[in-house]
């Protein structure tokens, strides 16, 4: 297959990437080999992961995307509250919640995702559940001082403006994942 691992998310502006890369780093020392930590600089909301997508179909993905925003107004978004998935109990990722009271977020995403099984993309199984991927635990025993810190850290109303949609190319390294725009869509902003 010559193609990219893609998927379509929303980027943080930097103010929020630096609390949250911040907040990782008073985390770390709890855990140290047990965790995987994303790159502060590539946090994003996901709307739609795409897998590996063939070059050829590039156009058809970025058109997609396009057609998925046209209708699309810009809106503020809300870091608020922390949790894990499956559960606290026993935590694979732990998570910083979204909240837009508006329901213009979750438009946003439908309308993304019949965009893409428009397109021929396969349909996502899950709910959409927004949230910001802030560590992933490979050994939730070893963890247990960092899921009690996680338990007790608190997120409370940071607000911040969505402009934008982005197509995203992600390369898997050792090192971590390495994320290349391939395409902006833009919307519209509310008078």
């Amino acid at each position: 297959m010559s193609g990219y691992r893609s998927f379509v998310c929303i980027e943080l502006p930097e103010d929020i990437r630096k609390i949250l890369a911040d907040l990782q780093n008073r985390l770390r020392p709890l855990a140290k080999g047990t965790v995987r930590w994303p790159r502060a600089e590539g946090l994003h909301l996901t709307l739609k992961f795409l897998g590996d997508v063939e070059l050829d179909r590039l156009d058809a993905a970025a058109d997609a995307l396009m057609r998925g925003c046209a209708e699309s107004h810009g809106f503020q978004l809300c870091l608020r509250g922390t949790g894990a998935f499956p559960d606290l109990r026993s935590p694979r990722v732990l998570w910083a919640g979204l909240v837009e009271p508006s329901g213009e977020l979750e438009k946003l995403q439908a309308r993304i995702e019949k965009a893409f099984r428009a397109a021929g993309f396969a349909a996502e199984e899950r709910p959409f559940s927004p949230h910001l991927t802030i560590a992933r635990v490979k050994a939730p025993r070893e963890a247990a001082a960092l899921t009690r810190r996680w338990q007790v850290t608190s997120l409370e109303n940071l607000w911040f403006s969505v402009e934008e949609v982005v197509l995203m190319r992600s390369d898997l390294r050792s090192d971590g994942a390495v994320y290349t725009p391939l395409r902006r869509a833009r919307l519209t902003k509310v008078v």
